[in-house]
């Protein structure tokens, strides 16, 4: 069976040619922000998982405001910024981000990184620990590879029947057990 990708182009490639995504974050940045706000401060730390970080760029910069907006909340509470990705994610990319002057270790003091290597269809963080998790534009990757024969189809509208029934089959098991997990992982009052 073949993995569904297998990573990110190593060398800054993403990075380099994320812009769109990073517009498509960024026109929901004043509803993270929102949700930063509703986040009960009901214990010593709080945990941010970036489920499918990529190589940091735009998971860096995002992570910041979050973080940014906790900290004027809770001065004193500890943050923690985990970010998940799978193994052939360009790891070292991520933290050449995070050490860099933008990198939200640079302007939120306090702040603990963990980084959470396996695949988001999977448990990553522990049960009850997640206080806000987010996506910036993973969750559509699907758990495996499925080969169909779909010539000139490049969009899931245009897959003809059966493959398109096999690949709808597969991303609603996949989301589903992307929301299971995520249901043992976010604690009452947490948000995803």
């Amino acid at each position: 069976e073949q993995s569904a990708t297998s990573g990110m182009e190593g060398r800054g490639y993403y990075n380099q040619h994320s812009e769109l995504q990073n517009v498509g974050i960024a026109h929901q940045r004043d509803r993270l922000i929102s949700a930063v706000a509703r986040i009960p401060l009901t214990h010593d730390e709080l945990r941010i998982v970036d489920f499918g970080c990529g190589p940091g760029r735009n998971s860096v910069a995002e992570l910041d405001g979050i973080l940014a907006a906790l900290r004027a909340r809770a001065p004193q509470i500890n943050l923690v910024a985990t970010h998940n990705d799978l193994i052939g994610n360009d790891w070292s990319d991520l933290v050449a981000q995070l050490r860099g002057p933008e990198s939200y270790l640079e302007h939120v003091p306090g702040t603990r990184v963990e980084l959470s290597i396996d695949s988001f269809f999977e448990q990553v963080a522990s049960e009850g620990s997640v206080d806000l998790g987010v996506s910036f534009g993973a969750v559509h990757w699907l758990s495996r590879y499925i080969g169909v024969s779909a010539p000139g189809s490049l969009f899931f509208c245009d897959v003809p029947e059966p493959a398109r029934a096999e690949i709808a089959a597969q991303a609603a098991s996949d989301w589903h057990a992307f929301l299971a997990n995520r249901s043992r992982e976010v604690e009452p009052g947490g948000m995803l």
